[in-house]
């Protein structure tokens, strides 16, 4: 069925393939559906329940996604729900399609030659090792204490968040709705050089408005290097010695998330093309405005063509707040309404992110945003260390037997690993 126009902001999720970046669906930013569109008889088969797990089979094949949660929620035909019996697990189920044994299968039964993907007639022949349920409820403690830790990296991001509202004294900011705004050419074309009507939108003015009275500098007065990033000739690998390269599709909420490219670094490449720490890359096309703050790991990365990075050098100005402020504010109420013209995909360009203000807002103000913000990214880096430890503990399992595989969780310091023998290993088709 055609859905694309019962699509809304809010409503009920309707996940699709670029969702499956995140482990738990429920952090990915969904389009939502009517109620209606939902209850719908065709729609029915594709309603999600908690524990489901989600298979990316058609573009970016191989995604995993799980569950979490009874909300109400559904997919497209480009996601494959696979809902567990008995036997095993949804958590583990979800670790073991996410380790490299897992991939591996869902790899070799790939179809197509331009579009590539996977059909559900062949789902029957992925093969799932089943471990005894002492070492499946392991794994998913795990993964319950990353999500967890997820949820602690969200509330301290809606606190910089909530925090940065306030202080810019927008917290209940209900600019006009007004669909009509009247100006003179003097006022309009000849001031700004732009014809279109969603540009003199009022909401727009009164932000303005309110920003100005706070003070504002505008970005490239800030920075010390504003630049596009590159398009590496090399070929993507996945080595020791490749470069991990930043995309736009990487960048959310002010993270830089997801699997990241990487490139052979065969050619000479300008120093301004690598990233340093504090470095604020910004998405250009698409979902304009998409930030992520580059971390010490982060360091000596590429990022792509069609994101901007902004390195700032004035001691007024945190880059976590600059970055949050992008991401949070000037992306709805100036990136939005500079876009540029006559584009079939949303794209801003150099001149106006450099032309950018951002607010005068006091150091002791940013820092605590900042604090925030840092926090945030450390509880998502344990939640993302405590999914690597249980995926490689499911390797381990496969490679060698259950055992090794609870001496690796003690040495990893989580809970005590159990000295029961290992069971016997079935196949479950």
């Amino acid at each position: 069925m055609a859905i694309s126009e019962k699509f809304i902001e809010k409503g009920i999720p309707y996940y699709r393939g670029q969702n499956i970046h995140s482990f738990f669906i429920e952090d990915t930013d969904p389009i939502c559906i009517d109620e209606k569109t939902y209850s719908l008889s065709t729609m029915k088969r594709s309603h999600l329940k908690k524990g489901d797990v989600l298979l990316s089979i058609v573009g970016t094949i191989g995604g995993i996604s799980l569950v979490t949660t009874d909300n109400k929620a559904t997919c497209n035909c480009k996601l494959a729900i696979l809902r567990k019996n008995g036997e095993v697990n949804e958590k583990y189920l979800a670790i073991y399609l996410s380790c490299r044994y897992g991939q591996s299968q869902i790899e070799r039964y790939i179809r197509g030659a331009v579009q590539k993907g996977l059909i559900l007639e062949d789902m029957d022949q992925l093969s799932v090792p089943i471990m005894s349920f002492d070492f499946q409820n392991k794994i998913a403690s795990l993964v319950i204490e990353a999500k967890t830790k997820n949820g602690c990296s969200k509330e301290k991001y809606n606190q910089a968040e909530n925090l940065l509202i306030s202080e810019l004294g927008l917290e209940n900011f209900n600019p006009s709705n007004e669909k009509v705004s009247i100006k003179t050419l003097k006022e309009s074309f000849l001031k700004t050089g732009r014809l279109d009507s969603e540009y003199y939108q009022p909401k727009y003015e009164i932000f303005d408005e309110k920003i100005n009275n706070i003070g504002v500098e505008k970005l490239e007065n800030i920075c010390s290097l504003i630049n596009y990033g590159t398009v590496p000739t090399s070929p993507y690998i996945k080595n020791n010695k490749s470069i991990p390269y930043i995309k736009g599709m990487n960048l959310k909420n002010c993270f830089i998330v997801g699997e990241l490219d990487e490139i052979e670094n065969t050619e000479e490449l300008q120093d301004k093309f690598f990233t340093k720490e504090n470095d604020i890359i910004i998405s250009q096309m698409g979902t304009v405005g998409d930030i992520g703050l580059v971390t010490k790991e982060q360091e000596n990365y590429l990022f792509a063509s069609f994101t901007i990075r902004a390195r700032l050098n004035d001691e007024r100005f945190n880059p976590y707040f600059v970055g949050a402020y992008i991401q949070n504010v000037a992306k709805d109420f100036y990136l939005y309404r500079n876009i540029a013209q006559a584009s079939v995909r949303q794209n801003t360009d150099l001149p106006t992110i450099k032309n950018m203000p951002i607010p005068l807002v006091k150091k002791e103000v940013q820092d605590e945003i900042a604090s925030y913000i840092k926090q945030s990214m450390e509880y998502s880096k344990k939640a993302k260390e405590l999914l690597e430890i249980s995926t490689k503990s499911v390797e381990i399992a496969i490679d060698k037997n259950e055992q090794a595989a609870h001496n690796f969780l003690a040495s990893s310091q989580q809970p005590a690993a159990s000295s029961q023998q290992p069971a016997a290993t079935n196949c479950l088709l």
